[in-house]
């Protein structure tokens, strides 16, 4: 009976859980939101399990980018080491080879007889064939046997001078089965060889001192590794399919190199540091004696790079239209701005940290002004950017402290300081930011007050009349305006104390209303003698003897005539050192004579500047000629 009970219990149960099973089957089946549940719940964990591994290869990835660029520019920098070190070496092809011979007696016969130049045996220091002959080659060659295929000669010599002379004297080659070509590296030889293989007949390739050299009619391009040489090629009249990341980078409207963020360096690559100054950061670029300078070749790769990787490359964030010109460098092309970097720059840096109260808590604090005496002599003790970073620590040694390190090589290959500064720009900008007056139409104010400035001096010139005052000429002033117009004077001429030369302003000694400059010092040139002198006026004399009361109303000629007085020379140079023999021949003492001279429009060389220091006066030639007030 129980046994029954039993039995009939557990299939119940069975029957139960088969029936709940195919219910859960079902509600398995119909139910998205459980899906989604399981579904969420793999995915979080395989989320878990790969995003490390992403990290881990891209982090990977960025290495080996980074890697490859700098391979890039460590294999450049080797093969221009390689270029450098052969920059003495030629190789010579062409010359009959036979067996036992001697290279140095070839070479110097081949001076001797074809080249028309004077090169000895003291001139060469390695000759030797560079490449074994083939074994079939060598076989067939006897003793005293010509070579079918002469082997080249590599030619070490002592001097670059040396070289030179081989490379001028190969235009007198008669034999045009012999050439000489300078000695190339692997890769600068492959470059050649595409060059030539790509250019046009009309095209000359060659190389200079390593650099090979594309020349069509009277264009000379520099081509120095194999990205820029496709854009050179198109230049020259080249076509390439290999250009055509070139168009699509045109059509994108990428026209400029740029740096970006942290790489705000153009001349070096350094990333600076991130301090903290004030209440904010600022990144600052301490003072590095290694620091690497950019090359014109590796902006150029970097800016390729990073057109393909689409991310910037140690600060270059692409191409630029710049880089079309031929002799422009991406790098030292740009200056830096004198105004803006030293004088409004680290100059008001530094007299901020000196003056300024909110640095009272400063070591370098001085509080009240010093005398100019001191404030000079603190100025010159201080090498910027060297001890920037000891002195006021490294949160002061900002971008336009870093630029100081470049200012004497820009000046090397750009110019002077004042050559390339932003003074005339900024005077300028503050002439157009007079002429507006008001808020609405700038543009039709700042072209108004143009026209009325163009327009006044026309007026000016119709209108007013100028009253002359008359005084009398004494026989000092007579007489050399008698032998400069070669007769006696009429007794009426007429004295002007200003006047415009070549579009220089000149002055009078007796002008009294430019209290700022005296442009009455003027450098002159006669029969081969320097003068100095001071003019006293602008004289216009009449070559003529008319009768006095018709002076005024004749037409005879005008002769314009500058009446100065002389100044002596001091033939003591003011300084002169030994050790470098030199001597300072740009500045001169002078002392005032009684002697008046009259001097040709003509003979005016320039103004000069005058400076007097212990009761001693100096003339300095005017040193810019070309920004002028």
């Amino acid at each position: 009976m129980s046994t029954g009970i039993m039995t009939r219990s557990a299939s119940q149960a069975e029957g139960s859980f088969a029936e709940f099973a195919k219910m859960m089957d079902e509600y398995l089946k119909n139910s998205s939101i459980f899906k989604d549940v399981i579904v969420s719940a793999v995915n979080t964990a395989i989320d878990v399990k790969i995003q490390p591994l992403q990290e881990e290869i891209a982090s990977l990835k960025d290495e080996v980018a980074s890697l490859k660029s700098k391979f890039v520019i460590v294999e450049a920098k080797a093969n221009e080491n390689e270029q450098y070190s052969r920059r003495n070496n030629i190789r010579i092809f062409g010359l009959p080879e036979a067996k036992d011979e001697n290279c140095y007696k070839i070479v110097i016969d081949l001076c001797k007889d074809e080249l028309k130049i004077d090169v000895t045996s003291d001139d060469i220091d390695r000759a030797h064939c560079v490449r074994k002959l083939k074994q079939a080659n060598a076989l067939n060659v006897g003793e005293g046997q010509a070579s079918s295929q002469p082997r080249a000669i590599l030619v070490k010599l002592n001097g670059y001078f040396t070289k030179l002379k081989f490379m001028r004297g190969k235009r007198n080659l008669s034999c045009k089965r012999i050439y000489i070509n300078e000695d190339l590296t692997k890769i600068n030889h492959r470059l050649l060889l595409n060059v030539k293989e790509l250019c046009s007949p009309g095209v000359k390739v060659y190389s200079v001192d390593g650099t090979v050299v594309a020349r069509k009619h009277d264009r000379v391009y520099r081509i120095k590794e194999k990205h820029i040489h496709r854009k050179v090629l198109q230049l020259i009249g080249v076509e390439d399919p290999l250009l055509s990341w070139f168009e699509s980078y045109l059509s994108n409207r990428k026209q400029r190199v740029v740096i970006d963020g942290q790489y705000s360096q153009w001349k070096n690559i350094n990333a600076g540091i991130q301090v903290v100054r004030g209440r904010g950061n600022a990144r600052v670029y301490p003072f590095d004696e290694d620091q690497k300078e950019r090359m014109h070749h590796e902006m150029e790769l970097l800016a390729l790079e990073a057109l393909e990787k689409k991310t910037p490359q140690f600060g270059v964030k692409g191409p630029s239209m710049l880089s079309k010109l031929g002799h422009f460098d991406l790098v030292h092309g740009f200056v830096p701005d004198f105004l803006h970097c030293s004088l409004l720059g680290v100059t008001r840096q530094l007299v901020s940290l000196w003056f300024d109260s909110n640095n009272h808590e400063s070591p370098w604090y001085i509080g009240q002004p010093l005398k100019q005496k001191m404030y000079d002599n603190h100025l010159k003790d201080i090498v910027v950017p060297k001890e920037m970073e000891e002195l006021y620590g490294v949160s002061h040694c900002s971008f336009n402290v870093h630029q100081l390190s470049h200012l004497a090589k820009s000046t090397q290959m750009c110019g002077l300081l004042w050559a390339v500064s932003t003074f005339v720009f900024e005077s300028n900008n503050a002439t157009l930011k007079n002429m507006i007056q008001g808020t609405q139409y700038v543009s039709d104010q700042v072209c108004q007050t143009y026209a009325i400035m163009k327009t006044l001096p026309l007026f000016m010139k119709q209108s007013v009349q100028v009253k002359a005052k008359v005084r009398n000429v004494s026989v000092d002033e007579s007489l050399p305006l008698t032998e400069a117009v070669g007769g006696v004077v009429n007794r009426v001429v007429y004295e002007y104390n200003r006047f415009a030369l070549n579009g220089k302003l000149y002055e009078s000694d007796k002008y009294q209303r430019s209290t700022k400059r005296k442009n009455c010092y003027v450098n002159a040139k006669r029969q081969g003698r320097t003068l100095y002198c001071k003019i006293n006026g602008l004289v216009t004399v009449k070559k003529c003897n008319c009768d006095i009361q018709h002076h005024e109303q004749c037409g005879c000629s005008k002769a314009n005539v500058l009446a100065c007085t002389l100044l002596n020379v001091l033939r003591d140079r003011l300084y002169k050192c030994t050790l470098l023999n030199i001597t300072s021949d740009f500045i001169s003492q002078v002392t005032e004579s009684p002697e008046v001279v009259t001097l040709d429009m003509s003979e005016i060389i320039s103004k000069c500047i005058k400076v007097c220091h212990n009761k001693k006066t100096y003339l300095i030639d005017m040193p810019n000629m070309v920004e002028m007030e």
